[in-house]
């Protein structure tokens, strides 16, 4: 095992959140896009209500699985972080500030990703007709929320793999 510094192991731990936040929003932004491609011939915007709906659903799905998967990936760094931890302390607090600024990271970049193809569709294009793209501000208040049980079973992750090394 190598020495690694507590700043690194954080570092690392939220590299991987931010690798896993690649992979689900390029499944994501697959997903919608190949709905949006095949129900609406690639314009969303002239799509029906059933369809845009549809598309809508495909991704919120997607946000959804990926914050439901910020405590899965908090487990599997901790369970990387107490193999290199020094201490209980020093696995516990590198998991849970790893896992919950991770979650953050992981989100952000999926979302983004996500976003582009729900753009590229034309789902939130201009226009002013109202109800064609996404308000973001809804989303706010519960990534926030979920990012605190995340850092938690961060943190008791480390705290238990320690413990079991």
């Amino acid at each position: 095992m190598l020495n690694v510094s507590l700043p690194k192991k954080i570092g690392l731990a939220i590299g991987l959140f931010a690798v896993v936040g690649v992979g689900l929003g390029l499944s994501g932004y697959i997903s919608i896009n190949a709905a949006t491609q095949t129900l609406a011939d690639g314009n969303l915007q002239d799509a029906g209500g059933f369809v845009q709906t549809f598309v809508f659903l495909i991704a919120l799905q997607s946000a959804f699985v990926v914050f439901l998967l910020g405590s899965v990936v908090a487990t599997v760094t901790g369970s990387r972080i107490a193999d290199e931890a020094s201490s209980l302390k020093e696995a516990m607090v590198a998991n849970g500030a790893a896992s919950f600024v991770g979650f953050y990271v992981m989100v952000g970049i999926a979302l983004v990703i996500m976003l582009a193809a729900i753009g590229s569709g034309g789902g939130s294009g201009g226009g002013g007709t109202g109800g064609g793209g996404i308000d973001m501000q809804q989303f706010i208040s519960p990534v926030i929320q979920i990012g605190i049980p995340t850092g938690l079973v961060g943190t008791a992750a480390g705290g238990i793999f320690e413990k079991l090394r």
